[in-house]
């Protein structure tokens, strides 16, 4: 009861090999459970964290934060993909396989208006 105080919490119930998850919700000074109906690590996190805090970060492009061998390191947008896109890329970020990716300015501006991920942070 004390864990759903500051919110809705996942609970996963786990017995004679199946699971349930559940969301605890504190009404009225009891603990109701109610089933989801589509269980992901995302419904887990944003039981937890405020919206803003979902997006990924992102960050002034740089190579360093890339595979070597990539599309990204190699200065191409990875959002899009070289073969659809040749602008340079102006962001690094994870996308949300928390995989690092590069994006040119169109990418930073559709991920940013789904929320995906924040606007990078300027230096100055």
């Amino acid at each position: 009861m004390k864990r759903c105080e500051a919110g809705p919490v996942v609970v996963w119930l786990v017995g004679a090999g199946a699971r349930w998850t559940l969301v605890a919700q504190l009404v009225d000074g009891s603990v109701r459970l109610t089933p989801t109906t589509n269980p992901t690590p995302l419904l887990c996190r944003q039981m937890s964290l405020p919206e803003d805090e979902l997006m990924h970060e992102s960050f002034p492009y740089d190579a360093k934060y890339h595979q070597p061998d990539s599309v990204a390191a190699a200065g191409h947008c990875s959002q899009h993909g070289p073969d659809s896109c040749r602008e340079t890329p102006v962001i690094s970020f994870q996308d949300l396989h928390d995989r690092w990716q590069s994006g040119c300015q169109r990418a930073l501006d559709e991920l940013v208006a789904r929320k995906e991920i924040s606007p990078p942070r300027t230096v100055g």
